[in-house]
């Protein structure tokens, strides 16, 4: 595959800028989705007790089941 030619300047201020942002806006994210995993492991046991699944739990069965009648 040839290469692709841009006329993105990587050493400008405002890039420099805008993938600064960027970077803290996917910081902020991830500290958002550590917040959600731990809330979740919290509650865990007591799903357990109930006989249930966590959501994310319920999610990813949900995904993994998708991702297989595709392959069929």
């Amino acid at each position: 595959m040839p290469a692709r030619h841009s006329d993105i300047d990587t050493n400008s201020e405002s890039f420099q800028s805008n993938r600064n942002s960027m970077l803290e806006l996917i910081e902020q994210f991830r500290g958002l989705e550590q917040r959600v995993r731990d809330t979740s492991n919290s509650k865990k046991e007591k799903f357990e007790k109930r006989g249930q699944l966590l959501p994310r739990e319920r999610i990813a069965l949900l995904l993994k089941a998708h991702r297989l009648q595709k392959r069929r």
